[in-house]
């Protein structure tokens, strides 16, 4: 199971932010890369999962303002019959 969470601000309240809120609170879920070819990255000012996350400014990257994390949820792997 996976999760993207995505926003049109550059705002790290809205971002990086929620994402450290979101692991804080779900325990069965982590932080995967998301969009890994893309540069612009988020930030580590709420934690470690930053990084992982993808974000464009309108500086950077030429767009009014972008972010996307990506959850997957944590278990067992279903055997395969």
């Amino acid at each position: 199971v996976a999760v993207t969470y995505s926003t049109c601000s550059i705002h790290e309240a809205e971002n990086e932010a929620v994402v450290a809120e979101v692991l804080r609170n779900n325990s069965k879920f982590r932080a995967v890369e998301c969009l890994p070819k893309w540069k612009s990255r988020g930030t580590l000012s709420h934690g470690p999962a930053g990084p992982l996350c993808c974000r464009a400014s309108h500086d950077v990257d030429l767009t009014n303002g972008f972010f996307c994390a990506r959850f997957e949820k944590q278990g067992k792997k279903r055997k395969q019959e």
